[in-house]
């Protein structure tokens, strides 16, 4: 297997992007920060990378191969499947070894790759755009916070129209997951957790 973490790629736009004119403004420091404009790329080498993999028949050739793309949200993934279904289409007649595919990228990505959507996301919508085992529950433990809260809960966001909760399909696969790592018992034992109040947890940072 192999995954694309947000790390795993330039984190910032780049410094001619953010030169717009005006005085710098105070930036914060430390790992995997980034800014509104590094937000809207931080997705893209994971893009580039994946879309290579498909369109030189990697998956096609290996299905066993498995892959992820981690912490870079997922609301990108239904446009570039259709991108890679509508590119595999369109130039196989130029590009002969498109037209050799058994499966379509959006089927080789179902079957091989898997993404994590951000908190704010709407997994509804993704779960009604393309296949639901595409996106996975994660979550980042926050030490700064003073206790171990490994899973927020999860709110069902149905897309409307469509009956699609992503919430639900995120959480089946958290609970799976649970299920497979740590048991039934320690399964309970995640689900009664509930984090010290704030007149428990004096002296910690909560920021």
């Amino acid at each position: 297997p192999f995954v694309h973490h947000v790390g795993s790629g330039p984190l910032g736009i780049g410094d001619a992007w953010l030169d717009n004119g005006r005085p710098p403004a105070e930036e914060m420091t430390g790992a995997e920060i980034i800014g509104s404009k590094d937000f809207m790329v931080v997705y893209q080498p994971a893009e580039r990378l994946l879309a290579v993999l498909v369109l030189d028949g990697v998956l096609e050739r290996f299905p066993a191969l498995h892959g992820g793309a981690i912490e870079m949200g997922a609301g990108w993934v239904p446009a570039m499947l259709r991108r890679l279904d509508h590119a595999v289409a369109i130039w196989q007649r130029s590009e002969p070894r498109l037209g050799t595919f058994e499966r379509t990228p959006s089927e080789q990505a179902a079957a091989q790759l898997r993404f994590t959507p951000y908190p704010f996301e709407d997994v509804g919508w993704m779960v009604a755009q393309s296949d639901p085992s595409l996106y996975l529950f994660s979550s980042d433990l926050s030490p700064r916070r003073g206790w171990p809260r490994p899973a927020r809960p999860l709110r069902p966001r149905p897309r409307r129209g469509t009956g699609r909760d992503g919430g639900g399909v995120l959480r089946r696969q958290r609970d799976g997951l649970a299920l497979a790592r740590i048991g039934p018992s320690g399964l309970a034992t995640v689900a009664a957790f509930r984090p010290p109040g704030p007149a428990r947890a004096k002296g910690v940072a909560t920021s």
